[in-house]
C-alpha cells in the first residue's frame, strides 16, 4: 500500500480509537524507510502510545488483584497466570518499537531534533520492559534505557534550546526512569528542577505556539517535583489522614489534540516552583469528585465553597450533552494536594444549596474503580442514618475513599457502600461491625458484590428452594386444611394462609419445607391439580423483585415476538378522509395481497384521519405502499409507509433533528464569520437550485415570505458594501429558460431589475417596478404546473435614488414535484409551496391572500401538491379559510360590543 494510504488509515484507525490497527499501519510506513515528517513521527507516537498505555494499565490491575488474593490458591494462579500473558503483549509490543527505532528510525533521523525524539522514545520503552522483567533482564533493560536517556540528554543540551518542548519532555521521562525504576529520588528530582530553571530563564523568548507547548511540560515538571518532595501541610485545621503512592505523568499524551486549559504566565509559573526544604507528607492526587451535587449549582458556586482551602485551576460541572443539564457530579482541580486534601477533611457533606455534598478523590483508572476491591455493603439501616453519620462510622477502620447512603425522593433506602483504600480495611470493618446494632437496628456489614455475582448466586440458591407459594385454592381454606394437603409430601416448617385485614383466606399462601426434595415432589405433584373446584397454581416461592423481573422478561419476550411478526407487513396510512372506515380502507388495499387486519382510528365516532393495514408477507406490504402512496382516495392524497414503533420513530426524529442542528453549527460563510454581529439575521446557505442567485454572497435584506405581512429587516452595516457583486452574469434568455414553469402569470422583467426582485417583498401593497408587465390572470395547465412567460425587454440605465425603494419579488418558480419537495430541507418545503401558492390565491382574494396562505400552509404537504394541481381543490380549501376569517371578525366585534 502506498505511504500516503497508510497514513490515511492511521489517521482513520486513531480518529476510530483502534490504536492497534494504527500501529500497524505506521509501523508499515516506517519499514518503507526514510526520515520520518513530524506528522507521521508523532502519529507512530500516539499509536504505540496508547497500544502499550492499555497493557500497562491491564498489567498493574491484574498485579494488584494477584497481590490481594493470598490465601486463595486457585484464584491467584488464575490471576498470575492472566499477568504473564499481558506480560508477553507488552513485551512483543516494546521489541517492535525499538526494532523499528534502531533498524529504521534512529539511522536515518537527519536533525538532532528527530535523534532525540527516538531516543527518548527507546529509553520509554525499555523502561516499560523494566517494570515487568525480573533478574538479569531487569537489569539489562535499565541498563539500555539509561544509555538511551542519557545519549538523548547529551544531544539536547547541545543542539536545543532549554525550552523546546522535546528537551522538556526528555528531562521528564528521564526523572520519572530515576525516581520509580532507579529508585533515585534526589536525582530525579534535580534533573527535574535543573530543566525546570533553565526553560523558566528563557521562557519571555517564545512565540505563542511554543509558550503553549513549553509551558504545559514545565507545568508537568513542577507536578511531579511537588509530588516527590515534602509538601508542608497547609489547612492548620485539616488531619491529614491519607498517604498515597506518588503517581508519575508523562510527557507524550494519549491523544494528539489536547483539551488542557492554557498554561499559566511565566511570573505564575516561577511562584510555582517547590521549595525543596519543605516539610510535611506528599499527596499525589490534587483533583477531587464531588457529588450528590443540585441541579442548579454552577461552577461558580463551587469555586466560592472551594476556594478559601487553597489556588483552584479547574472546576468542571458534568452536563447532559444534550440538555445541558447538571448530571449532579463535579471534578475540582486544585494547584497543590495539600489543598485538595484541606477540601476533603474539611468540607465534606457540608450543605450546599439544601444538600450535602460528597467529596472523593477522584480516581482516574476505570479498572481500579470498578474492581470492587475495599468495597463492602451495609443493609438494613436506620432511615436516620446519612452519608456523614456512615462515615463517622466507619472511618475508624481506615482510609475510605467513597461512602454512600442510597437514596430516593422519600429518604434512605436503609443500604449503603463503604469503598476502603485497602481489602485489610474493609475485612475489619466487617469484623468488628457485622451484626452490630446502629441506631436500635441490626446490621449486616458485607462483601460488595455486583450484580452479575449475586445474580449467579440467587440461582443457585433457587435451585435448592424449599418455600412453596400456593394459590387458587378458595377462601374456605385455613392453614390447618392447607397443611393437612401438603404434609403428605415430607415435613412441614411452616404453613401459612395469608388473610385481609377482616380475617378472611386471600386465596393464596406458602408452605416451607425441610428439605428441597419434599418441597419439589410438591411442586411436581399438586401444580395445575384440581383442588376444591380450582386449578391450583404451586410454584417455587420467589421475592417480588424477582417475580416483577421475570415477568417483565416475559412480557418483553412477548413484545419482542409481535414486533417480528409484523415487521414489514403493517403499514401506516395517514391523510384519509372523513368517510373513509374500516371496511372502505380494506377495500381500497384489498388488491395488493391478503390484508389481516385494516383500522381506522376514532375519536368516538369522529376518524382521526390515519389508521393501519397488515398484511401477510412483506412483498404485498411493499407493493401497497408503492402503489397507494400518493393516490387521491375519496378527496385526499394518501401517505402510506411501513408503520413504525413510537420509540423507532422518536429515536429517527431526534437523529434528524441532532444531524440539522450539527449541519447549522458547521455551516458558515467568509462574509458572515467575519462581518457578522451580535443582534443581527445571519442567513443560512441554501442549496443551488436557482441558478440566478449568487450563494456566495449575502443579501442587504433578509429575504422572508410574501405571505408573512412582515417587511424585510436591514442585515448591518458590513453586508451592503457587498451587494454590488451580487448581480448575475446571466444574459436575458438564461433566465428565461430557467423560468419555464410556473404557477404565475406572465411577466416581462427588465433587465436592470433581475438582482432587486430576488427574494424580497414589502409588507405593504404590492409595486410593479418600471419595465414589469403583469397579467391579472393565473391560469391552470392540464399538466401539474402552468407555465410562466417572461419576455425580458432592454431598460435605460436608472441611476441609483439615495433611498432603496421597496424590490418586487420575483422567486423562481421551476416545476415543483412530490420528488422535489422531498428532497428540500425541511425549513424550505413551506417556503417552495408557500411562492407557489400565494399568486393563485392573490387572484382570488388579493386583499387577504397572506393570511390565507399561511392558514393553507399548516396543512400536509402532500395535501398542499394536491391543491396546486387541483383548482377545485384549492378553492375548495380557500372558502373554508374565507369562512374561518369571518367567524373569527364576528366574533371579535361580538366581544368589543
Amino acid at each position: 500500500m502506498d505511504k500516503s494510504d497508510l497514513v490515511q488509515k492511521a489517521k482513520l484507525a486513531e480518529q476510530a480509537e483502534r490504536y492497534d490497527d494504527m500501529a500497524t499501519a505506521m509501523k508499515s510506513v516506517t519499514e518503507q524507510g526514510g526520515d520520518l515528517s513530524n506528522e507521521d513521527r508523532n502519529l507512530l507516537s500516539v499509536a504505540y502510545k496508547n497500544v502499550v498505555g492499555a497493557r500497562r494499565s491491564s498489567w498493574r490491575v491484574i498485579s494488584s488483584i494477584e497481590q490481594k488474593s493470598e490465601g486463595n490458591d486457585k484464584k491467584q494462579q488464575m490471576a498470575r497466570e492472566y499477568r504473564e500473558k499481558i506480560e508477553t503483549e507488552l513485551q512483543e509490543i516494546c521489541h517492535d518499537v525499538l526494532g523499528l527505532l534502531d533498524n529504521f528510525l534512529i539511522a536515518n533521523a537527519l536533525a538532532p531534533e528527530s535523534k532525540v525524539f527516538y531516543l527518548k522514545m527507546k529509553g520509554d520503552y525499555y523502561r516499560y520492559l523494566s517494570e515487568v522483567a525480573s533478574g538479569d533482564a531487569k537489569k539489562d533493560t535499565v541498563d539500555n534505557s539509561q544509555k538511551a536517556y542519557q545519549q538523548a540528554f547529551e544531544i539536547s543540551k547541545g543542539d536545543m534550546q532549554p525550552t523546546h518542548p522535546i528537551r522538556l519532555g526528555l528531562a521528564l521521562n528521564f526523572s520519572v526512569f530515576y525516581y520509580e525504576i532507579l529508585n533515585n529520588p534526589d536525582r530525579a528530582c534535580s534533573l527535574a528542577k535543573t530543566a525546570f530553571d533553565e526553560a523558566i530563564a528563557e521562557l519571555d523568548t517564545l512565540n505563542e505556539d511554543s509558550y503553549k507547548d513549553s509551558t504545559l511540560i514545565m507545568q508537568l515538571l513542577r507536578d511531579n517535583l511537588t509530588r516527590r518532595t515534602e509538601e508542608r501541610d497547609r489547612c492548620s485545621t485539616a488531619v491529614i489522614k491519607r498517604k498515597q503512592r506518588a503517581a508519575h505523568v508523562e510527557s507524550e499524551p494519549l491523544h494528539r489534540e489536547s483539551n488542557s486549559e492554557s498554561p499559566r504566565r511565566l511570573g505564575y509559573l516561577k511562584a510555582l516552583l517547590p521549595k525543596m526544604n519543605s516539610s510535611g507528607p506528599a499527596y499525589p492526587l490534587a483533583s477531587l469528585y464531588v457529588g450528590d451535587l443540585h441541579p442548579d449549582v454552577t461552577e461558580a458556586m463551587l469555586y466560592q465553597k472551594f476556594s478559601p482551602a487553597g489556588p483552584i485551576m479547574s472546576i468542571r460541572v458534568c452536563r447532559d450533552i444534550i440538555t445541558r443539564r447538571s448530571l449532579g457530579y463535579a471534578y475540582i482541580n486544585f494547584q497543590q494536594p495539600a489543598d485538595a486534601e484541606c477540601a476533603l477533611d474539611t468540607m465534606n457533606y457540608d450543605v450546599l444549596k439544601g444538600r450535602p455534598i460528597r467529596i472523593m478523590w477522584s480516581q482516574r483508572d476505570p479498572g481500579l474503580r470498578k474492581s470492587g476491591v475495599g468495597n463492602i455493603f451495609i443493609k438494613n439501616m436506620d432511615e436516620s442514618i446519612d452519608n456523614k453519620a456512615l462515615y463517622d462510622t466507619f472511618s475508624a477502620f481506615g482510609n475510605i475513599l467513597s461512602c454512600k447512603v442510597v437514596c430516593d425522593e422519600k429518604g434512605s433506602k436503609g443500604y449503603g457502600f463503604v469503598h476502603f483504600e485497602t481489602h485489610e480495611a474493609a475485612n475489619r470493618a466487617i469484623d468488628t461491625m457485622n451484626g452490630m446494632l446502629l441506631n436500635d437496628r441490626k446490621v449486616f456489614v458485607g462483601h460488595f458484590k455486583s450484580r452479575k455475582e449475586r445474580e449467579v448466586e440467587f440461582g443457585t440458591k433457587a435451585m435448592k428452594f424449599t418455600n412453596v407459594y400456593i394459590k387458587n385454592f378458595g377462601e374456605d381454606y385455613g392453614d390447618e386444611k392447607l397443611k393437612g394437603v401438603f404434609s403428605a409430601f415430607g415435613r412441614t416448617l411452616s404453613v401459612r394462609v395469608m388473610k385481609d385485614e377482616r380475617g378472611r383466606s386471600r386465596g393464596f399462601g406458602f408452605v416451607n419445607y425441610a428439605n428441597h426434595e419434599d418441597a419439589q415432589k410438591a411442586v411436581d405433584e399438586m401444580n395445575g391439580k384440581e383442588l376444591n373446584g380450582k386449578v391450583l397454581y404451586v410454584g417455587r416461592a420467589q421475592k417480588r423483585l424477582e417475580r416483577q423481573g421475570e415477568l417483565k422478561r416475559k412480557f418483553d419476550q412477548i413484545k419482542q415476538d409481535r414486533i417480528q411478526r409484523y415487521q414489514g407487513v403493517n403499514l401506516y396510512v395517514k391523510n384519509l378522509d372523513d368517510s373513509i372506515d374500516d371496511e372502505r380502507l380494506r377495500k381500497e388495499f384489498a388488491p395488493y395481497g391478503t390484508i389481516t387486519s385494516a383500522k381506522v382510528m376514532t375519536d368516538g365516532s369522529q376518524s382521526k384521519g390515519f389508521g393501519f393495514v397488515c398484511f401477510s408477507s412483506p412483498e404485498e406490504a411493499t407493493k401497497a405502499v408503492t402503489e397507494m402512496n400518493g393516490r387521491i382516495v375519496a378527496t385526499k392524497p394518501l401517505y402510506v409507509a411501513l408503520a413504525q414503533r413510537r420509540e423507532e420513530r422518536k429515536a429517527i426524529l431526534t437523529n434528524k433533528y441532532m444531524q440539522r442542528l450539527a449541519s447549522l453549527r458547521t455551516m458558515s460563510s467568509p462574509i458572515i464569520d467575519s462581518y457578522h454581529q451580535t443582534g443581527y439575521y445571519m442567513t443560512v446557505p441554501q442549496p443551488p437550485t436557482r441558478s440566478f442567485y449568487n450563494h456566495n454572497v449575502v443579501s442587504n435584506m433578509r429575504p422572508v415570505p410574501r405571505w408573512t405581512g412582515q417587511p424585510p429587516r436591514p442585515q448591518g452595516p458590513y453586508s451592503t458594501q457587498f451587494v454590488g457583486n451580487s448581480v448575475p452574469r446571466h444574459g436575458s434568455a438564461t433566465i428565461a429558460t430557467v423560468r419555464q414553469a410556473s404557477t404565475q402569470a406572465p411577466r416581462v422583467v427588465s433587465s436592470s431589475q433581475k438582482t432587486n426582485n430576488i427574494g424580497t417583498q414589502t409588507g405593504g401593497g404590492r409595486t410593479d417596478a418600471p419595465g414589469v408587465i403583469r397579467s391579472n390572470q393565473y391560469k391552470y395547465s392540464p399538466a401539474v404546473r402552468n407555465p410562466q412567460q417572461i419576455i425580458t425587454i432592454p431598460a435605460p440605465m436608472v441611476v441609483p435614488a439615495p433611498v432603496m425603494e421597496p424590490p418586487v419579488h420575483v422567486p423562481c418558480q421551476e416545476p415543483l414535484t412530490a420528488s422535489m419537495l422531498a428532497s428540500a430541507p425541511l425549513m424550505d418545503q413551506k417556503q417552495l409551496l408557500g411562492e407557489r401558492l400565494y399568486p393563485l390565491i392573490h387572484a382570488l382574494h388579493s386583499n387577504l391572500a397572506g393570511k390565507i396562505t399561511g392558514m393553507l400552509l399548516e396543512i400536509d404537504n402532500s395535501e398542499l401538491l394536491h391543491m396546486l394541481e387541483s383548482p377545485e381543490s384549492l378553492h375548495s380549501k380557500v372558502d373554508e379559510a374565507i369562512a374561518v376569517l369571518q367567524a373569527h371578525q364576528v366574533k371579535e366585534c361580538s366581544t368589543k360590543k
